[in-house]
């Protein structure tokens, strides 16, 4: 794992989960100061270079940086288990320019995801990418490993009254239905990317 990588990890962790168990206040929008950041033992060898070339070459587009007053300030874009911020997100209201989502998954826990359909589990949201992606990319929603992509219909989502948003980086993004799952009947295909085959 390169040091890039770490770093992106531990920020990750952090903004999105453990900013109160760090004792990192974040603002209401989910923001926090990087001097801060900086200031744990955790980051004690990172400097505000490493965190901003972190930031630009993160292909997932996970953080955004603002200056105010003089300070620095990085944020999450979305992934948070802290259900308290204010994500800042925009609704998807029609299908008309995203018709459909996707979400990666791997072979093991399929047979669990046809039956029961996605879960958002620990976190806020259900992730999805916005458009189907190449065999070697990886964008949110989707690790460049995954096994399978599955394809969600947004316009039979909307019709069923489940909320949906885009993120600032463009990510896809939904609570689910009232236990936190997208069930498998909005799922209109299921792609096995070794093989290409319809697993539905």
């Amino acid at each position: 794992m390169t040091s890039n990588t770490k770093l992106s990890k531990k920020l990750s962790w952090l903004l999105r989960h453990g900013a109160e168990e760090a004792g990192i206040k974040l603002s209401n929008n989910g923001w926090a100061n990087l001097d801060d950041i900086l200031r744990l033992p955790n980051f004690a060898r990172n400097t505000k270079k490493d965190i901003f070339v972190v930031v630009q070459n993160c292909p997932k587009q996970r953080f955004s940086l603002k200056e105010e007053e003089g300070k620095t300030f990085i944020k999450a874009c979305q992934g948070h288990s802290i259900k308290e911020i204010d994500f800042e997100l925009s609704p998807i209201l029609s299908a008309e320019t995203q018709p459909f989502a996707y979400h990666g998954t791997y072979l093991k826990v399929w047979p669990k995801i046809k039956e029961e359909g996605l879960s958002r589990m620990n976190r806020v949201h259900i992730h999805f990418s916005p458009s189907m992606p190449k065999s070697a990319e990886e964008t949110s929603g989707i690790r460049k490993n995954c096994q399978i992509i599955i394809e969600v219909d947004i316009a039979k989502l909307l019709a069923a009254n489940f909320k949906i948003f885009q993120s600032e980086n463009n990510v896809i993004l939904t609570e689910g239905n009232e236990k936190g799952f997208i069930p498998p009947e909005f799922f209109s295909q299921a792609i096995e990317r070794k093989t290409g085959k319809n697993l539905l």
